[in-house]
């Protein structure tokens, strides 16, 4: 159901203004020496995916942990004077100048989603982002579209349009499973209408829920 297995190093230049690697470095180093769990999710896991005209602008960092691992990582960015804040959507956010990351559990309402595609990431060796000497675990394909159908916002919907075009017609009706499981019929409903508007090929005709 993913995208071919890589393994890809990211240089700053290629982001065009603010650049969030060093968010993304801030956010590794504190989960790795916290012991935490975690996976890239967010637009940079978007860009490991998809080619440079479908990728857009982030500012920041985010990290997915299950639910449970987040006391571990806010007491060592504490100690070490980070900035932070509960987020909204379940999780917690740090800051310090020219960087920012949040951690997200996605705690109570998406908590399983988040902690199941951390575990895949981690299972799945050859999706790896390199940043430097730091491998970091990116959240698959399926699991991405799952997470980015729940906001509902346009930034958001664009980025699931470019992510399905890696998704195969075949493997379509597991990726339609996946979205069940977490988000119900209704969502599966919104990715068969997002697939229809770029002309993809796995809704194909309406269906009965």
């Amino acid at each position: 159901m993913t995208a071919r297995g890589r393994y890809r190093s990211v240089k700053r230049s290629q982001f065009v203004t603010k650049d969030p690697i060093a968010s993304l470095e801030t956010g590794v180093r504190l989960a790795s020496r916290a012991g935490v769990p975690f996976a890239l999710v967010g637009r940079l896991a978007v860009w490991f995916y998809v080619p440079p005209e479908g990728q857009q602008l982030t500012k920041d960092a985010d990290l997915a942990v299950p639910y449970g691992h987040l006391p571990a990582v806010i007491g060592l960015a504490n100690a070490q004077n980070y900035r932070g804040r509960a987020l909204s959507i379940g999780g917690y956010g740090i800051s310090a100048p020219g960087r920012a990351v949040d951690f997200i559990d996605r705690y109570p309402d998406l908590s399983e989603l988040y902690a199941d595609a951390v575990a895949a990431a981690r299972r799945t060796r050859s999706l790896r982002l390199k940043v430097g000497r730091i491998a970091v675990p990116v959240v698959p394909v399926p699991y991405l579209i799952t997470m980015k159908l729940v906001p509902h916002e346009p930034k958001d919907e664009r980025d699931v349009q470019e992510l399905l075009r890696l998704v195969k017609a075949a493997d379509y009706p597991e990726l339609r499973k996946l979205v069940r499981r977490y988000l119900g019929v209704a969502s599966v409903m919104y990715l068969d209408s997002l697939a229809r508007s770029i002309g993809h090929p796995g809704p194909g005709m309406k269906r009965r829920y």
